[in-house]
């Protein structure tokens, strides 16, 4: 009976591997086809950043960070961008609105700032200049992918899985926590033209979360459509808990598929 005894330990040990790998690596080849089919609307270029993202999650270490949230987030971020010549290139303040006058890059619009902060491990060095970075970045949209991936997860790490504070990371939260930005009605434009306007914008998190007027479908969406109820009900508790219920008042102001909304609306039921 003693060589039995490695045969089991091995099974025991591959199981073991199997459950600790990062629950994305399981449900990329069925979340990604389902994802691609419902984003025909925004056509070649959003299939483009939808394969990026699909590719990003599949080939990186993340626990965190879903397809669905690195979708969302390009969606949010940079839609319009989508099949332009311009859709991998750079975006200043002026074309953006971005009120601490950043230049950004891409559909996820990544700031010079982050590219450097994340940038190591794909051969980006702080010391390149803005143009030096543009020029590699333009030509490396998967690297583009990776940096949002890695900026998200780090988020989600710090202040929890899909939380209120974890996604508006991406947007300004030292302006959010402060009170300079997000004032407004949830769903106001999350950009003011003039700084005396800032306070008064809307909750990027919250948009980006639900949907909004500007971008229906939200990371709820998403993950609605890859039929995970138990994330979106995991998400919802995380924003109660943390003091930013969703309520069914929201869901007039989201903008939401209508099917999804009545899902959407029933959980949300005492």
């Amino acid at each position: 009976m003693g060589p039995m005894t490695p045969r089991i330990s091995f099974a025991i040990l591959a199981l073991f591997f199997a459950i600790s790998r990062p629950i994305w690596a399981a449900d990329l080849s069925e979340s990604c086809p389902k994802i691609r089919a419902a984003s025909t609307p925004y056509g070649s270029g959003g299939l483009s950043a939808v394969n990026q993202a699909c590719e990003a999650i599949s080939g990186g270490q993340y626990k965190l960070v879903g397809v669905e949230d690195l979708w969302a987030t390009a969606l949010k971020e940079g839609r319009t961008l989508f099949g332009t010549k311009n859709m991998w290139g750079p975006t200043g303040p002026a074309q953006t609105k971005d009120m601490l006058g950043q230049t950004t890059i891409g559909p996820w619009q990544i700031t010079m700032a982050n590219a450097r902060d994340y940038g190591a491990a794909y051969g980006i060095h702080p010391e390149w200049t803005d143009s030096k970075l543009v020029t590699f970045l333009q030509a490396q949209p998967g690297i583009q992918a990776r940096l949002a991936a890695d900026f998200i997860e780090d988020s989600y790490r710090q202040y929890g899985l899909r939380s209120p504070l974890g996604i508006q990371r991406y947007f300004w939260l030292d302006g959010f926590l402060q009170k300079k930005i997000g004032e407004g009605p949830w769903y106001n434009s999350v950009l003011a033209l003039h700084p005396p306007e800032m306070s008064q914008t809307g909750f990027y998190a919250k948009q980006l979360l639900l949907g909004s007027r500007f971008n229906p479908q939200g990371l709820l969406y998403w993950l609605w459509i890859n039929g995970d109820k138990a994330a979106i009900r995991a998400a919802l508790d995380r924003w109660k808990r943390d003091g930013y219920p969703i309520t069914q008042e929201d869901l007039k102001y989201c903008g939401c598929d209508p099917a999804f909304g009545n899902f959407l609306r029933k959980m949300l039921e005492p």
